[in-house]
């Protein structure tokens, strides 16, 4: 994959309401981090990602629910969502006519991802970084977040998750969040590896529209590569819909937030004019303060 030209941002801030706490757009270069040498480093390991079973099932389960005017039960749902088998999904299958089965076996994965977990600790006034394992149940962290939620996401490729750049971001930003919470003591930190692909005829709608994360602040993208893609909307808004940050993220910048105060949307991803697909490289970090 080749990384393409940079070309300018276009940032707004809206000068209403007055921006309280952490909220922000940032460049690598920002960081000292060269886009460059994390790029070729990372680039490849995006192809390997495996599919993001969770969307994935989600929109199946959607299809056959418009397909044939029914709705799965909770139960149902959560059945095939965390498992991938269902009576009542292969039942719904049996009763789609011969157009319908095509559309749906053409429902293929728009998303692949994989997880890295770090924990850090405050030390006058420094971050000391330490990981842990993506498929493990953390009692201390059990309260915050419930760790059991990263459960069944395999773990980024260790040359990845251990990179210097990958490492400086997670240090940077948890102590900018010290900083902010002098009384906090640890951050548990889950980085998401993400690929993202787009066609003329199906763009990608980022599933949880606007939304918060459920963390304590987040970095909702930061981009790695767009190839073949249209610059897609970020936006942070308040929690009146005032929006704070617009911007067009270009390769090796990112937006940062508090998560508990803002929410974060994008808008949809499309292949540029000519290209019959588009894809997007990014990675995410989610901080909860334990």
């Amino acid at each position: 994959m080749q990384l393409p030209l940079k070309t300018k941002v276009s940032v707004s801030v809206a000068p209403q309401p007055k921006v309280q706490g952490l909220v922000f757009k940032f460049s690598l270069g920002d960081l000292n981090i060269n886009l460059g040498n994390l790029a070729q480093a990372v680039l490849s390991s995006f192809k390997k990602l495996p599919d993001d079973f969770e969307l994935h099932r989600t929109e199946q389960l959607s299809y056959l629910e418009s397909a044939l005017d029914m709705q799965f039960t909770d139960r149902e749902r959560s059945r095939y969502l965390v498992q991938g088998e269902s009576t009542a999904v292969s039942v719904a299958i049996s009763k789609l006519n011969q157009t319908q089965v095509k559309e749906y076996s053409a429902l293929g994965p728009t998303r692949f991802r994989r997880l890295a977990r770090y924990m850090a600790t405050a030390h006058s006034g420094r971050a000391a970084i330490g990981r842990l394992p993506v498929n493990s149940f953390d009692p201390q962290a059990a309260g915050k977040h419930g760790s059991q939620d990263f459960l069944g996401f395999s773990e980024v490729d260790e040359q990845i998750a251990t990179h210097p750049a990958i490492l400086e971001l997670v240090k940077y930003f948890s102590e900018k969040i010290f900083a902010e919470n002098p009384n906090a003591k640890r951050i548990d930190v889950a980085m998401h590896q993400m690929h993202v692909i787009a066609s003329q005829d199906r763009p990608f709608i980022t599933p949880e529209g606007i939304h918060q994360k459920g963390c304590d602040y987040t970095i909702p993208e930061l981009v790695i590569g767009n190839i073949n893609l249209q610059a897609s909307n970020s936006t942070i808004y308040d929690a009146f819909n005032n929006i704070l940050v617009y911007a067009n993220l270009n390769e090796g910048e990112g937006i940062f937030h508090d998560d508990q105060v803002y929410w974060h949307g994008t808008s949809a991803m499309q292949p540029v004019q000519n290209a019959s697909m588009g894809h997007r490289l990014s990675f995410g970090f989610d901080f909860y303060i334990s």
